[in-house]
């Protein structure tokens, strides 16, 4: 680290809100505290944020606000899981489109929801503790879910 990235990465701008609860107290970066605009900014807060060291930064010489692609940089976005586009450019379009992915719901589990949504909180309980013991080492899951299935049906057929 270069000594003008050291004074960045441990500027005394950036301060941790502190939170105290009755059972835990934490403290954490805001991102409205820090300055989202430029790289260096982005680089700050994602680094005390999570805690990391701050990559060497290295700037153009014919440019000198422009920063290089080095190696250490790219290498520290792969590493650190973070978005090359948000933390040069501040777009988060690429970030969001990578959480969409990981986390959308798959056609399958849309159906398994609208399913289980037909079900009572009792019936619902039921299948879940079925799941459950289908899920122990030698259990068979499929005889599970048919007890499981027989005992609903035996419920609705006595109200």
């Amino acid at each position: 680290m270069t000594d003008s990235n050291a004074a960045l990465a441990n500027k005394p701008g950036l301060q941790p809100r502190k939170v105290e609860t009755p059972g835990m107290s934490y403290s954490f970066y805001c991102e409205s505290d820090a300055d989202m605009t430029t790289v260096e900014g982005r680089l700050e807060w994602f680094c005390k944020h999570f805690e990391v060291d701050h990559p060497s930064l290295e700037y153009d010489e014919d440019e000198p606000d422009q920063i290089l692609m080095t190696e250490e940089l790219i290498t520290f976005c792969q590493i650190e899981g973070v978005s090359l586009d948000w933390i040069i450019l501040g777009y988060v379009a690429g970030a969001i489109k990578e959480y969409r992915e990981k986390h959308k719901l798959t056609h399958k589990e849309l159906e398994f929801i609208r399913l289980m949504r037909r079900f009572t909180e009792a019936e619902r309980l039921l299948l879940v503790e079925a799941i459950e013991r289908g899920n122990e080492p030698g259990a068979d899951f499929s005889a599970e879910i048919s007890k499981a299935a027989e005992q609903i049906e035996e419920k609705k057929s006595k109200s």
